[in-house]
């Protein structure tokens, strides 16, 4: 579950550092999302299932996260698109008439 989390912050500090650097925020996504990959494959050829429960003081109980099979099936394509998407979105940025950086920063950051 470490290594999940663990993409997810990345994704969302490389989308911000995308505002500066659109290269870093493309190396980021791209590790962020190999990262992903690795619990995620883990789980869906039949590994055990990762989860994370933290005491939360609301009703009902914990804060609860879990990768199972079924989810780890959709997390394979969403990080292997997300990567795809941003190495596309730098490539198209050396087109000439091509998005700004600002621009390209902002779909990094929907990528989120």
């Amino acid at each position: 579950m470490f290594l999940l989390l663990l993409a997810l912050a990345m994704l969302v500090v490389s989308g911000l550092a995308a505002l500066w650097r659109p290269r870093l925020g493309v190396c980021g996504i791209v590790a962020a999302c190999a990262i992903g990959l690795i619990p995620s494959v883990r789980v869906l050829l039949g590994g055990a299932t990762e989860s994370l429960r933290l005491a939360w003081n609301v009703p009902y109980g914990a804060f609860f996260v879990e990768v199972d099979a079924l989810s780890a099936f959709f997390l394979i394509p969403i990080f292997g698109l997300s990567a795809l998407t941003a190495i596309y979105g730098i490539g198209r940025r050396r087109i000439p008439g091509g998005v700004a950086r600002k621009e390209i920063a902002r779909h990094f950051l929907v990528l989120l």
